[in-house]
């Protein structure tokens, strides 16, 4: 009997558990696991924080039911300020499905009295620590959301309105074509969602998609994990307000409009599935899809040109013409080519310039705008350049990487282009040049997670991993260049041809019986502890 009462109560201590697991422990597609009230209560209790520039103050008006908040930002210089926090008992990861979703109004005008975009941002995650001082010095950088001005120009962000790498559009500038921006309403608010899965993050508004990115990376999960709402601002005299935010189970946002720019991946080979020596990729520079997307990704407001050719997916022809010597990239980063201490790619191109210098940006720290890209910059006419991490040489094994090193024997083919490989070795780049004479030349060699600034020694960000890349790097007037015949493969493909440095791949071995964790864990107990109590029953009538 003792047994039989032992099993009974450890069962109930594990049903409780699961009750107490919190708003998602039953949850089903479209259930409402939080319905914000902008007053606090005690899973949500908003307040002022990080306010980092200026003299500004916020003031925030919520409603008498608590479904609405306008938060205005007061000052005479542009500052940085969010009003909100966490959600207690919702988390991101692996496996876990949302949908945020509200209403979002955005009220600011210039000196003239027009109406302009009032840099204000909503967040939905927030970190761990929230102390005051943590969350002004560092943990603001961890917060992912939406910022600009929905139907004047926007970007999908992270921080204090940092534009973060997006699918299809967003990097390092705001999005201004009306054609890809969104009506408001006659009280001009939108309708926006936020949808995560996993560590992806797609935004609609008004039902319509307008890009994605994994946001909730590794490294942002080990600081930002819980879920959260907080509106940003950014100029004195802008407001913002968020209404009838709720958080459901799974994605609630049903048959979307995918405007003509999207289109469902580009075509990339599996890693695993290729060979050492297979293609991965080829860029199609005509389209805009979800997998590879090119765009400005830190423009400078100078003149430019793209021209392609229908006949050469991968062929581009880049003229910059402007009053001053700025830098602009262009490009995309590939999604599904990921940089990792067991990869192995080559990325190959020809580029043909006049007298002036551009650069071919081939790996980027991820979630991180282009201008941390890694490149190879220079003159491929007359054969001067060097390796750049954004537009700054870096220290490197072979040189100090301070000044542009010049080759006199750099080869051009019939049409004027120079070819290039670069071999990523894991998180090691070696730069290739095809000389005079056919023969691949190593000119640089760097360690990618251990690259500094040469003028001071600052290490560039990498903590979040890194991304295989196409784009470029543009920096003097009037100037041209072009490129053509791009293309990625798989493997080291100069130095190791036959693949010898890869991993082998073996057949896979038969897990044993796996430990459950988290609910999984949970649901085994309670199955474990409600067979004990069958087998103490049982045990007992025999005893009988």
């Amino acid at each position: 009997m003792k047994k039989i009462l032992s099993a009974i109560l450890s069962l109930t201590m594990i049903l409780a558990l699961v009750a107490a697991m919190g708003i998602t422990a039953s949850a089903k597609e479209g259930d409402v696991l939080y319905e914000v009230n902008f007053k606090g209560d005690d899973k949500y209790a908003p307040a002022d924080f990080c306010l980092l520039k200026g003299d500004g103050t916020l003031a925030t008006t919520v409603s008498d039911d608590g479904k609405s908040a306008t938060v205005t930002y007061a000052g005479t210089a542009a500052g940085r300020a969010f009003w909100g926090g966490a959600i207690k008992g919702l988390t991101y990861g692996e496996g876990k499905n949302y949908t945020f979703s509200m209403k979002m109004a955005v009220a600011y005008t210039d000196t003239d009295g027009k109406l302009a975009s009032g840099n204000a941002g909503v967040f939905i995650n927030m970190p761990t620590n929230t102390e005051a001082q943590y969350l002004l010095d560092l943990g603001y950088k961890s917060l992912v959301g939406y910022y600009g001005c929905p139907n004047i120009r926007h970007v999908m962000s992270y921080g204090a309105g940092g534009k973060s790498i997006g699918s299809i559009f967003y990097g390092d500038a705001y999005v201004t074509d009306a054609k890809y921006l969104s009506a408001v309403d006659a009280e001009g608010f939108v309708d926006i969602d936020f949808v995560v899965t996993g560590a992806n993050v797609k935004v609609f508004i008004n039902n319509v998609y307008i890009d994605e990115y994994d946001a909730f990376n590794t490294g942002l999960l080990e600081v930002a994990p819980n879920f959260g709402l907080s509106a940003y601002l950014y100029n004195p005299g802008a407001a913002i307000t968020i209404k009838d935010a709720v958080v459901y189970e799974g994605n609630t946002v049903k048959n979307p409009t995918y405007p003509d720019y999207y289109v469902e991946g580009a075509s990339v080979t599996g890693y695993d599935k290729a060979k050492t020596g297979d293609i991965l990729f080829t860029p199609d520079f005509s389209r805009k899809d979800t997998g590879f997307s090119a765009r400005f990704l830190a423009a400078n407001g100078e003149k430019f040109n793209i021209t392609l050719d229908p006949a050469d997916k991968d062929y581009i022809k880049i003229e910059q013409d402007g009053s001053a010597e700025k830098g602009t990239y262009y490009g995309s980063i590939v999604e599904g080519l990921e940089i990792n201490s067991e990869t192995r790619y080559t990325t190959e191109w020809k580029v043909k310039t006049g007298a002036k210098n551009t650069g071919f940006c081939f790996a980027v720290p991820t979630l991180h705008p282009f201008n941390n890209s890694f490149n190879i910059y220079g003159n491929f006419q007359t054969g001067s350049f060097a390796t750049e991490h954004g537009s700054t040489k870096i220290t490197n094994i072979n040189t100090p990487g301070k000044e542009y090193v010049p080759v006199e024997d750099l080869g051009h083919d019939a049409d004027g282009y120079a070819t290039f490989r670069v071999e990523m070795h894991g998180y090691q780049a070696t730069i290739y040049y095809l000389n005079t004479e056919g023969k691949w030349i190593s000119y640089n060699v760097i360690d990618m997670t251990n690259t500094t600034k040469a003028t001071d020694g600052t290490p560039y960000p990498h903590e979040s991993g890194f991304q295989v890349c196409v784009g470029f790097y543009l920096h003097n007037k009037s100037l041209v260049a072009e490129y053509k015949d791009i293309n990625i493969y798989k493997g080291l493909i100069i130095s190791d041809p036959e693949g010898k440095l890869d991993p082998v791949i073996t057949e896979p071995e038969v897990p044993a019986d796996p430990v459950p964790t988290g609910d999984s864990a949970l649901i085994f107990a309670v199955v474990a502890v409600i067979s004990l109590c069958g087998v103490a029953v049982v045990a007992k009538r025999r005893e009988n």
